[in-house]
């Protein structure tokens, strides 16, 4: 039977593969509330390093969970879908998808700076269709991708980016899109709900394989809003409820 080797949280916003030299020069061309703090160079140097050694240690203790197959929960920000079809969720049960890595301005984990180049990762058919046929036992309704909805862009950076910064590239992922992004976007109940069956349906999979399990996100999320501003309370609330492991109290 299948095992859960490791359940991994990693943030994929572009700024972490950005020189901190740039930082507020792009913050300056969003419209952030006034009142919103502005860190120096120093700070923010200082941030880019505690990300890296954060990926660096994502990326070994990965590495030490040996997966033969990784399973990434991600948003799609218009990368696969539009307004045409946006399901709440859908699985990627093709052989395999390709999109771009991140651009890269300084060291990531180790590995030399790259510009933005194009990838093709290997998915796991097998253990997507009993992801999918396992949530749809379960009351889940999810879409499926057998191939990229729009193959010029590819897979969205919330896949690529932690692929690229935790992963050798070469074991297989199965990417989970949810529509974390766009309303009406299904709860953090019916997230945990859909949690708590992939941990079921990993463990009825007669396969003896290793699986490991990566979250790709961030927290108070308001990119290019008028009036942008970062809830700090909200995101401490959350992380102190992660850091208990009382996922239940964060949905």
């Amino acid at each position: 039977m299948a095992q859960i080797v490791g359940v991994y949280q990693t943030a994929h916003t572009p700024f972490c593969y950005r020189r901190p030299e740039d930082w507020n020069r792009t913050r300056s061309t969003r419209p952030i509330r006034g009142d919103v703090p502005m860190d120096d160079l120093e700070a923010n140097q200082r941030k880019y390093a505690r990300v890296q050694h954060g990926f660096a240690v994502l990326r070994q203790k990965l590495a030490e969970a040996r997966p033969d197959v990784i399973v990434i929960f991600g948003d799609d920000q218009l990368e696969c879908f539009d307004f045409s079809n946006y399901p709440a969720f859908s699985i990627y049960v093709g052989e395999a998808f390709e999109g771009f890595l991140p651009l890269v301005q300084g060291p990531v984990g180790g590995m030399q700076p790259q510009g933005r180049t194009r990838a093709r990762l290997n998915g796991h058919p097998q253990l997507a269709v009993a992801l999918l046929t396992g949530l749809m036992k379960r009351g889940f309704d999810p879409a499926f991708c057998m191939d990229m909805p729009k193959p010029e862009v590819g897979i969205g950076h919330a896949f690529m980016n932690p692929a690229y910064s935790l992963t050798d590239l070469r074991t297989p992922i199965v990417p989970v899109l949810i529509n974390c992004f766009y309303a009406p976007q299904p709860t953090a109940a019916r997230c945990y709900q859909l949690g708590r069956a992939v941990r079921e349906i990993v463990a009825e999979y007669p396969e003896s394989s290793r699986v490991a399990l990566i979250g790709s996100g961030g927290l108070w999320h308001t990119p290019q809003m008028q009036d942008a501003w970062l809830n700090e309370s909200f995101d401490e609330a959350l992380l102190g409820h992660m850091a208990k492991g009382d996922i239940g109290a964060m949905a």
